[in-house]
Order: C-alpha cells, then sequence, then structure tokens
C-alpha cells in the first residue's frame, strides 16, 4: 500500500515501490533505479574489495586493482549490476583461491622427473617440480563483509534521488 503525503511517501513491498516510481513520469523509474544500483554496487561493493586488495596482497603491480569492475547485467530486469574481476587482472582467481604444486610432464632422466627453467637473472637450473601459491582471498570477503553496506547505500541513493525528483528545484531569478 501506498501513502502520499506531500513530499513524503511510506510504501510497504516491492510491488508498491515499483508503481510508485512509475508514476513518477516516463523512464524515472528506470533512470533512478539504475543510477542508484550502480552508485550502491561502486561505493558499497568496489571500493571495500580494493581496499581489500591493498591490504591483502603482497606483491603491487596496480592490475588488480585496475581489474575490478562493474558493469549492468545485460538481458536481466532493471537495476541488476556486477562486480567483477576483468583485465588486465587475468591472475585474479589464481591468488584467490590459489594454486596446488605441480610436476611438470617432461622426459624422464635418472628417475627424476625433471625440466630446465631460464631465471630472470639469465641462470639455467633444472626444476623437478612447480611450487604452487597459498590462497589469498580478497574478493569474496570484502564481498560479504560489504553486502549490508551495498544495501544502506542503495536505499540513501533511491532517497536522494526521488526526493531530488519530487521537490522541485527553487529557480533563481537573474538579476
Amino acid at each position: 500500500m501506498a501513502i502520499y503525503k506531500g513530499s513524503e511517501c511510506e510504501l510497504t513491498g516491492a510491488d508498491d515501490f515499483i508503481g510508485f516510481l512509475k508514476s513518477l513520469g516516463p523512464n524515472i523509474e528506470k533512470r533512478m533505479l539504475d543510477q542508484s544500483v550502480s552508485a550502491a554496487v561502486k561505493q558499497g561493493l568496489a571500493t571495500p574489495i580494493k581496499k581489500k586488495i591493498r591490504s591483502v596482497v603482497k606483491r603491487r603491480t596496480g592490475n588488480l586493482l585496475k581489474g575490478v569492475k562493474t558493469s549492468k547485467v545485460s538481458g536481466a530486469p532493471k537495476g541488476n549490476y556486477r562486480v567483477f574481476m576483468g583485465p588486465p587482472a587475468f591472475h585474479a582467481h589464481l591468488i584467490e583461491g590459489g594454486t596446488v604444486a605441480k610436476r611438470p610432464a617432461v622426459k624422464k632422466r635418472a628417475s627424476r622427473i625433471h625440466r630446465v627453467v631460464k631465471f630472470k637473472t639469465g641462470t639455467f637450473r633444472m626444476v623437478t617440480q612447480t611450487g604452487g601459491i597459498k590462497p589469498t582471498p580478497f574478493f569474496k570477503p570484502a564481498v560479504q563483509e560489504n553486502k549490508m553496506k551495498a544495501g544502506e547505500i542503495l536505499s540513501e541513493q533511491l532517497k536522494k534521488r526521488i526526493a531530488a525528483y519530487i521537490v522541485p528545484k527553487r529557480k533563481t531569478k537573474k538579476r
């Protein structure tokens, strides 16, 4: 049920809320919802993920920070956005979940599996096993910690946008 009192309204239920936004005019519902959800995703999730990356990851090239992306989900209902790791952070899943130590599949010599590896210094060495990386979760914990914060930001953004639309801005006279 929606109760309108001047510039205030009380809404109960999602259907009433969508109906209220539709009553504001054409495309206002879509624009307000999209802008609010976009702002909530960026402020409530993307920013904390970047802070978590800064605090957790040891080596800092900046690629993980640049890789935090937000986008609108195409083909989904209005207001669906996602936060994901994109280019240039192609290695994000390896840092988040870690890797397992592996033995390279190469020729056997003297009953040992080996591989010759060139290091940055220009030296060559025989390697019998490649090392693994311990998991350093940054994405999932940041999302779990900030889900509620994103919802609060969304409600604040919607309140601001609806109030700004309902209460007309005063026009100042030119002198």
